[in-house]
């Protein structure tokens, strides 16, 4: 492996005095010792570089097994492990010091070889870094790979047999580079081989002697320009590869990131990617046979020697070949000014000179300042400039003969087809005379008869225009536009504003009606307001009947109540008065809990007494110790009636007994049900009407207006179909 080592400043010189050796620089330019052309390498720190070839526009890693370092598992650094369903195994992530990127690995051989991989399906996640030392077990048959991260975060590796543990020797890993070689074998020097003769024997039948010498120096120059070179941003001040394109004779810029391990191309607009004259340092002149003036400059973009001349047509430089002027350190000058020149453009001194930076600079001699300006920069006509403005002067040529060549076959084939017209026309001449007075005359009738048709068209156009001009104002004499307030393109509920009456065909006889837009506007408003003042009715007629059905619910209640009071009022007096055995006929076990078979007659009196005293001590419980037996009704609450009545309801006959009646329960929910959803209706009512009146306001507002042939009638009728009218008749207006 070579590499190139000249990166010293242009102007400096040899210096007698021993200094240290400065370090290697992070970004170097080599050369493949398999012939594969430069490279681009980058120093890691194991003290290797990792390399990197051009290749389709971008740097990619170069793929060469005697280039790049081997990649041993001493130089991984295992991150964790994850299962891939895409290749059924597991996958390592692990970050790999020497090309400073994070990879995936498997260990599919038996003594745990490890192969990268790309197409697994996965994705680092940095978040998935295992805190643990131990990364993955793998099985290999009967055996298993232990994979773990020792101390310094390195991998280290154990096959486990059994029981047993054996500690693996770090081994070189299958890298994607490996990979890749091992697949291309020679075929991509057989390639390589057969494009470069077939691309030399195409150039050789292309040559045309015109462009031969500028073609010569050409090629001369494109073989000596290194692929690489590098320069530093004066932006960000980072290194900046500039890569020489061979297939478009441009220069491509690209920058190393660390986080990545990869190159990308650089956007930055200050730094230049051909040659300017900042590039250019002037070492000498000399004098050619032709009397020109020869400028021998080092060229910092390409590290190479180059000959310029001074272009006053074009103030450009230029670069020149002269081969009989070869390069003589010995003769570097020290001057600042090199030639002076008059320029062909405006008669004035021209100084070439050099800068305090030793690079070359134009000054011209300006009248007004009495002294010598600098001049701006303008392109720098290299070689390979020279011959893409040779190209395109070269095919815009061929451009210019191919119109030429093409516009002669167009007059030959005119010329070929007029004069076999005139053969033709000869021969028709006769013809053609004796009848040119009547096509003549026949073509002016045509004209004649065009024009009365056209005439005839434009009159009837005129009437029927007329027409259904005096039909639509007939039509819409009556309508008012508000101009401030415009109708807008929307949908309106029918209920809201009544339909318009569609037009009908206007005869020719029809009369205009003449009316005025008071009219209208009076029947808008007469309209409106009725409308409103319905909606009002309907409102107070709903109120009203609110108001009653919350009086009439309100009695209903008071009723209720009292029937319930008289009912406990009966009820208390029969149990104080009345509190016998029921003595019309036998009872059973369950009406009766004092005994299951019929009493005799003597002793009822005794169960009468006992009961009796049961009933006083009952209510002295609930009424308290002082309570005394009397005739009066005592007042109870409805827990205390309750409970006192389901104590003492079996002892009543069932003519007596506090039982709920059913159908009168029934009665009374259906009753509450129907007066529930009365309530609701009314209410759903009166929200249309005020839905209703916001609508009007709204269109009020609007200024949507009212077609003046809908009668009141059909609009009552219109309204009271969607439900606004609750029954009138509908004939209201005319009573």
């Amino acid at each position: 492996m070579t590499h190139q080592t000249n990166h010293n400043p242009p102007m400096l010189q040899p210096s007698t005095v021993q200094t240290a050796t400065p370090p290697p620089r992070k970004i170097g330019v080599g050369k493949c010792s398999a012939g594969r052309g430069s490279l681009i390498g980058v120093l890691r720190p194991n003290s290797l570089y990792y390399f990197f070839e051009y290749k389709k526009g971008k740097l990619i890693p170069h793929a060469c097994c005697s280039c790049q370092a081997n990649t041993t598992e001493a130089d991984l650094r295992p991150l964790y492990s994850e299962w891939s369903d895409k290749l059924g195994e597991t996958v390592i992530f692990v970050y790999n010091r020497v090309s400073n990127k994070v990879e995936q690995y498997v260990c599919r051989e038996e003594f745990g070889r490890l192969e990268q991989v790309e197409k697994s399906g996965l994705i680092y996640n940095s978040g998935f870094s295992s805190q643990s030392n131990i990364i993955a077990s793998i099985d290999v048959g009967e055996k298993s790979i232990l994979i773990e991260r020792d101390s310094n975060g390195s991998m280290r590796k154990h096959l486990k047999f059994g029981e047993r543990f054996t500690h693996l020797v770090p081994m070189e890993v299958k890298t994607m580079i490996v990979k890749e070689v091992e697949e291309r074998g020679d075929e991509e020097d057989e390639e390589v081989e057969e494009d470069s003769e077939l691309n030399d024997s195409i150039d050789s039948e292309e040559e045309d002697d015109h462009f031969a010498e500028v073609n010569n120096a050409y090629n001369t120059y494109r073989s000596k320009i290194p692929q690489f070179s590098i320069t530093t941003c004066l932006h960000d001040n980072r290194d900046l590869i500039n890569v020489f394109d061979f297939d478009s004779d441009t220069y491509k810029s690209f920058y190393y990131e660390e986080r990545t391990g990869d190159f990308y191309p650089s956007v930055c607009p200050s730094c230049p990617r051909t040659i300017v004259e900042d590039h250019l340092y002037p070492k000498y002149i000399e004098i050619a046979k032709d009397n020109e003036y020869v400028i021998h400059v080092y060229n910092s973009f390409t590290r190479l020697m180059e000959k310029y001349v001074y272009a006053p047509t074009t103030e450009c430089f230029e670069q020149v070949d002269y081969p009989e002027l070869v390069y003589d350190p010995s003769k570097n000058m020290t001057a600042s000014i090199l030639f002076v020149e008059t320029s062909t453009s405006t008669r004035m001194f021209m100084a070439i000179m050099r800068d305090s930076d030793g690079r070359i600079k134009k000054e011209q001699f300006s009248q007004v300042n009495k002294q010598f300006v600098k001049m701006p920069p303008a392109t720098v006509k290299t070689f390979i400039v020279l011959k893409r403005e040779e190209d395109e002067k070269k095919k815009e040529e061929e451009r210019k003969k191919r119109r030429e060549e093409k516009k002669a076959e167009k007059l030959k084939k005119n010329k070929v087809i007029s004069d076999s017209s005139l053969k033709t026309s000869q021969s028709s001449v006769r013809e053609s005379t004796s009848t040119a007075l009547e096509e003549e005359e026949r073509r002016k009738k045509e004209v004649e008869m065009i024009e009365r048709e056209m005439l005839m068209k434009d009159q009837m156009y005129q009437a029927l225009e007329a027409q259904r001009q005096r039909a639509l104002q007939s039509r819409y004499a009556n309508r008012s536009f508000i101009r401030e307030k415009r109708q807008e393109s929307t949908t309106h509920p029918l209920s809201s504003m009544p339909p318009h009456i569609p037009l009908e065909t206007v005869q020719s006889d029809s009369k205009e009606v003449e009316e005025t837009p008071k009219r209208t506007t009076d029947y808008y408003k007469q309209f409106l307001a009725k409308k409103q003042a319905e909606a009002k009715d309907e409102e107070n007629r709903f109120k009203g009947e609110m108001e009653e059905y919350k009086l009439e619910e309100k009695q209903k209640e008071e009723e209720m109540m009292e029937v319930e009071k008289n009912k406990k009022e009966e009820m208390l007096k029969e149990l104080n008065q009345k509190a016998t055995i029921p003595r019309d006929g036998p009872t059973d076990a369950s009406e009766s809990p004092l005994n299951k078979t019929i009493q005799p007659a003597d002793e009822i009196s005794k169960s009468e007494m006992s009961v009796l005293e049961i009933l006083r001590r009952r209510m002295k419980q609930v009424m308290g110790s002082d309570h005394e037996p009397s005739d009066s009704v005592p007042e109870f609450s409805d827990d205390e009636f309750e409970s006192f009545t389901e104590e003492i309801d079996p002892w009543l006959p069932p003519s007596k007994r506090n039982r709920p009646n059913k159908k009168e329960e029934e009665k009374k929910k259906e009753e509450a049900e129907k007066r529930k959803a009365e309530i609701m209706e009314k209410r759903k009512k009166l929200q249309r009407l005020k839905e209703l009146k916001m609508e009007d306001d709204r269109r009020r507002g609007k200024g949507i207006l009212i077609h003046p042939q809908i009668q009141p009638n059909n609009l009552d009728e219109i309204l009271r179909e969607v439900g606004i009218f609750r029954n009138e008749p509908a004939n209201d207006d005319q009573q």
